[in-house]
């Protein structure tokens, strides 16, 4: 099902996750929504395809000038150039733990819910090569992200996803959260 959606200018882009005879797929498609009462896909990508038995999460996309930023639980950060709608293609990935959830883009950084890798930041100043430059740990797994100001907010739970929390990260130095 369709786990994300961003838009901007007259693209939607969506993230969907799919089952298949040979395992679990995530899916961008980029759907023109220049006329709203006629939405088009014009250009898909799929990622890498997961064994059925790990399926379940598809993770979030953010968009930043022509690239699509995809926190793929399973693939980990996905960076697609757009500039074609209907051709994206792959610019760079970065293997990251087992459970990247969620993403936000603020200027050149994207700060990553990394599980129980807690908030990663990246500099992606160069989109094709993603540099790691700070993480913050968090008690428990990071989920959700929202980047406000000089400040990311960061949604934790503990093992068994019983116990939430709201984590407030003073990211004004990015290499130190």
């Amino acid at each position: 099902g369709i786990n994300a959606i961003a838009v901007t200018g007259n693209h939607a882009y969506v993230v969907s996750g799919f089952y298949s005879n040979s395992g679990y797929y995530v899916q961008l498609e980029i759907v023109d929504i220049s006329n709203p009462a006629a939405p088009n896909v014009v250009g898909s990508y799929d990622m890498p395809s997961i064994p059925t038995y790990n399926a379940g999460e598809t993770g979030c996309v953010a968009i930043s000038g022509n690239y699509a930023y995809i926190a793929d639980y399973y693939n980990g950060l996905l960076i697609l150039d757009i500039s074609s709608p209907s051709s994206p293609k792959l610019t760079a990935k970065y293997d990251v733990a087992c459970d990247t959830s969620d993403i936000d883009v603020v200027g050149n950084y994207a700060y990553v819910a990394d599980g129980i890798k807690g908030l990663e930041i990246f500099d992606i100043i160069d989109p094709s090569s993603p540099e790691l430059v700070g993480r913050c740990e968090t008690n428990g797994s990071a989920n959700r992200i929202t980047v406000s100001g000089n400040y990311a907010y960061v949604t934790t739970s503990t093992e068994g996803g019983n116990d939430y929390s709201l984590l407030i990260v003073d990211i004004n130095n990015p290499s130190l959260p």
